[in-house]
């Protein structure tokens, strides 16, 4: 644990903001893959769609209500919780807690106790995007940033996935 909260505390620079992005993006990606298939797939459970199926994805306002929900989710789940429990000067572990409380609200909301497993641990990558790039150090902006485009790069992916399995609604 003493390592991973220093590596988190080393902050990205530069070119290593996108290497982290990048990595993070993979590793949710796989992540995401992986606890689908061993819920449904081993385990028997049938995992609810995230969403009900009624936006059109091709339409001219999708992509602006998806930027503005990424946004809206990075500051309730990841700005003002992580923001508080390091202005607090709550320990790293304290700070990690946060996350974890932080990240399993964020499955929550994305539908049942089952997205917890997926979204939620999708909220603890963006978490340690935040702290990695700048949280720990207090530079919100930037780590704000970091994670946001994280979450928008990664829903943009899904979203291709998505069009390219012939659907048309999110």
């Amino acid at each position: 644990m003493a390592e991973f909260i220093a590596w988190l505390k080393d902050e990205a620079e530069g070119g290593d903001v996108l290497e982290i992005v990048w990595q993070i993006i993979i590793s949710k990606m796989l992540f995401a893959f992986l606890a689908v298939i061993i819920m449904e797939k081993i385990l028997g459970l049938d995992v609810p769609p995230v969403v009900s199926g009624t936006m059109p994805i091709l339409s001219w306002n999708f992509p602006l209500i998806l930027t503005a929900f990424v946004f809206l989710e990075e500051i309730i789940f990841r700005v003002i919780p992580l923001m508080l429990a390091i202005g607090l000067q709550g320990s790293p572990k304290t700070v990690l807690f946060v996350a974890g409380i932080s990240s399993v609200l964020f499955g929550l909301v994305h539908g049942s106790w089952h997205h917890v497993f997926i979204q939620g641990a999708g909220g603890m990558f963006l978490s340690c995007v935040f702290l990695k790039c700048g949280g720990f150090n207090k530079k919100y902006f930037k780590a704000t940033a970091a994670s946001t485009a994280t979450h928008f790069l990664f829903n943009g992916l899904l979203i291709t996935f998505a069009l390219i399995a012939g659907e048309r609604y999110f």
